[in-house]
C-alpha cells in the first residue's frame, strides 16, 4: 500500500494505492492521523488505485473519519463503491467540502 498527500490549507487530497487489509490498515490509519494532526480538517480520499479493501481497512477509515471534520471518498473505484454500498457507508464518506 502507498499513501501520497497533497495539502492546500486545511484540505488534503490523499491518494491510496494497493491493498488495504489487516497488515496495512494500521499504516493507513497512522498516515491519515498524521495528516489530520498536521492541520487538514477535510480529507478527500482517492481510492481509485485500491485493489483490495478488507473490514480492517474500513475500520481504519471510520476511525479517521472521527478525527477529521469531513472525510470524502471520491467515487469511481467499482470495488470500493460496491463495498461502501453493501455496508451502507456511502453517505458517511460523501462530504461536500472544498477540493484541491
Amino acid at each position: 500500500m502507498e499513501v501520497t498527500n497533497e495539502q492546500s490549507g486545511n484540505v488534503s487530497r490523499v491518494t491510496v494505492t494497493g491493498e488495504i487489509d489487516a497488515s496495512t490498515s494500521p499504516a493507513l490509519r497512522s498516515a491519515l492521523s498524521v495528516i489530520v494532526e498536521g492541520g487538514a480538517d477535510h480529507l478527500v480520499l482517492d481510492l481509485s488505485g485500491v485493489t483490495f479493501l478488507s473490514s480492517s481497512g474500513l475500520s481504519a477509515l471510520l476511525q479517521v473519519r472521527s478525527l477529521a471534520t469531513t472525510v470524502r471518498v471520491e467515487p469511481g473505484n467499482e470495488l470500493v463503491d460496491r463495498l461502501f454500498a453493501l455496508t451502507d457507508l456511502t453517505a458517511a464518506f460523501s462530504g461536500a467540502e472544498s477540493e484541491l
